[in-house]
């Protein structure tokens, strides 16, 4: 594991949150694991794209209150937020294999 590259993601994250004045941090537990995408693009699933097998950091920011959701980042980067209580989301942040943005418009409850 490339510890200063996680710390420099994990630093993107916390400025991401302090520029967007998201929800208090207290309420997330932050989960992370490596995954593989088929394509260049990874996680946030680009339509032009070129075939390899990369892999990514996956930062789950998942909350711990039902008013607040769970936030997903590849690398470092925002991708996307899921509705608090979406049991599919849940079962694959258990089985540390979540769906990439294009993805998870169709599987999980995407917030706007």
């Amino acid at each position: 594991m490339d510890l200063v590259k996680v710390a420099r993601e994990l630093l993107e994250i916390e400025n991401d949150w302090q520029r967007h004045g998201w929800f208090a941090e207290e309420k997330y537990e932050l989960i992370t694991f490596k995954q593989i995408w088929s394509d260049t693009s990874g996680g946030f699933q680009a339509i032009v794209t070129q075939d390899a097998l990369i892999t990514q950091q996956t930062y789950i920011l998942f909350s711990c209150d039902e008013e607040n959701p769970h936030l997903v980042y590849f690398d470092g980067r925002f991708a996307y937020g899921v509705q608090y209580g979406d049991t599919a989301f849940e079962e694959d942040v258990a089985n540390q294999h979540v769906m990439g943005k294009r993805d998870a418009l169709t599987k999980y409850n995407v917030i706007k």
